[in-house]
């Protein structure tokens, strides 16, 4: 009697935990798939926010691609501005063709160069001639200064001295109004005939 009730109770505890183990074990796993679940969850929260941000920007740079008025307005204002700095330039570049101009004792002739602010010229001066012609490049200001007091106007570059049967020579010059003087000075007698040719160029910023 007591062998049977002994054995009755070694039995139950056996089911009792199996009953727990598979408790805990259902337990673990709802934690573990909540977990998972749950990280799933902010991970999609955190693409649905990013994927707005970035329809976002592309509606932004849509409507940045298609507002094209705004680049075309820069380029006509470029396009127009190197319209002019070439305009400018071809103002200011003089040849006398096959025609020589004549310079008469103590007479002379002379070309304006006008360069912008922000730019630099390149000045290329070609004077052909049997005799020696005197090249000069003043200042407008020295000029005008000379010519209310009466006095020779300062010379920027005098380039006579460089004569040598002709002259071909390139400056450069900043902003500014200048000059170029052809002088067939005194104590010269006879008329000079000469070729002339100045090409300009602008570089500007």
């Amino acid at each position: 009697m007591s062998k049977n009730i002994l054995n009755e109770n070694d039995s139950f505890p056996w089911s009792t935990i199996i009953i727990g183990v598979l408790i805990i074990v259902a337990t673990v796993f709802c934690m573990l798939w909540y977990g998972s679940n749950y990280n799933y969850t902010i991970l999609e929260q955190e693409y649905v926010a990013l994927q707005d941000k970035y329809q976002s920007l592309l509606v932004q740079y849509e409507a940045l691609s298609s507002n094209s008025s705004l680049v075309q307005a820069y380029e006509q204002l470029e396009s127009k501005y190197h319209s002019f700095i070439n305009t400018v330039a071809d103002a200011e570049s003089y040849s006398t063709g096959d025609n020589a101009i004549t310079l008469v004792p103590g007479g002379y002739v002379i070309y304006p160069i006008v360069v912008p602010n922000g730019c630099n010229a390149t000045v290329n001066i070609d004077v052909g001639s049997l005799l020696v012609v005197n090249v000069y490049v003043i200042t407008l200001s020295s000029m005008n200064a000379a010519t209310s007091s009466l006095t020779t106007p300062s010379i920027l570059h005098n380039l006579t001295d460089e004569w040598t049967g002709g002259l071909e020579k390139t400056i450069t010059l900043g902003p500014g109004v200048y000059i170029i003087e052809l002088a067939n000075p005194p104590p010269s007698e006879v008329n000079i005939g000469a070729y002339v040719t100045i090409t300009t160029s602008l570089q500007c910023r």
